[in-house]
């Protein structure tokens, strides 16, 4: 009998607890829901999940990288490789918000330096006449991708901003701060 009255208390408090939830119109905070909207963009670099992996690989055989002999996934996991972000901070101001956030990948400022310079000493070697045309692109390729496992990554601080639009919150300016870092992951 003690068991039921137990089990009888315990449904009956749970049923308040979530009318009253109910009644007060409990839904997650603006806050939760735009963390949960970048941790989901971001987390998908992160994790290097397949369809990022793809988008990259794809803008990397588009470019012509397959002619260097390099697989559109190795570029696409060269390019990933490092990345880490940290939401800072998110600041709700009524129908305004902004995320600070510091974003790390690989730099393309370094990579085209290192691969400037292998690029360079490749050319100056006397040797590299002798090779025929394909011979040269395997090189390149090789070349391309010792570029990315040396290069640094830096982190970088972003703010994006979100509006509220009916009952949903939206990015108005991701596109523009992701394309303005100084990383491969969300080159254009």
């Amino acid at each position: 009998m003690n068991v039921r009255k137990a089990l009888a208390t315990i449904t009956a408090a749970g049923l308040l607890a979530f009318t009253l939830c109910v009644a007060a119109g409990c839904q997650p905070s603006s806050e939760d829901v735009i963390r949960t909207t970048v941790e989901q963009k971001f987390n998908a670099y992160k994790s290097l999940d397949d369809a990022v992996l793809s988008e990259i690989a794809a803008k990397a055989e588009q470019d012509g990288l397959n002619d260097l002999g390099i697989s559109g996934q190795d570029y696409a996991s060269a390019v990933l490789d490092g990345f880490d972000y940290s939401i800072d901070d998110i600041t709700v101001n009524e129908q305004a918000a902004t995320v600070s956030m510091t974003v790390v990948s690989k730099s393309k400022t370094d990579f085209y330096n290192k691969l400037n310079d292998a690029v360079s000493a490749f050319v100056a070697n006397p040797d590299t006449e002798a090779l025929s045309e394909g011979e040269k692109d395997t090189q390149m390729g090789s070349i391309t991708m010792q570029a990315f496992e040396q290069t640094e990554t830096v982190g970088e601080s972003i703010q994006l901003q979100f509006q509220l639009q009916g009952t949903t919150w939206v990015s108005v300016n991701s596109s523009e701060v992701l394309g303005n870092l100084d990383s491969f992951a969300f080159q254009e």
